[in-house]
């Protein structure tokens, strides 16, 4: 009977360490993307104050008189 504890103990040893690796795997896989989601929102954020500026010279009338000689 004490064989059979051991072993059980054994297998479920060996399971936890599959299931750790998995996880392990999992979390690098999306550590590996970070940088590139990272990477999209400072791009978007910088296009969008792009866009805010060129939206305020387009509709801002002072912008546009040419002073002529």
């Amino acid at each position: 009977m004490v064989s059979m504890d051991a072993e059980a103990i054994a297998v479920i040893k060996k399971n936890k360490k599959i299931q750790h690796e998995r996880m392990r795997q999992g979390n690098a896989r999306i550590i590996g993307i970070h940088p590139f989601v990272f990477g999209l929102i400072i791009f978007f954020l910088c296009l969008s104050k792009v866009m805010d500026g060129m939206y305020n010279i387009v509709n801002n009338p002072e912008i546009f008189i040419l002073e002529t000689a």
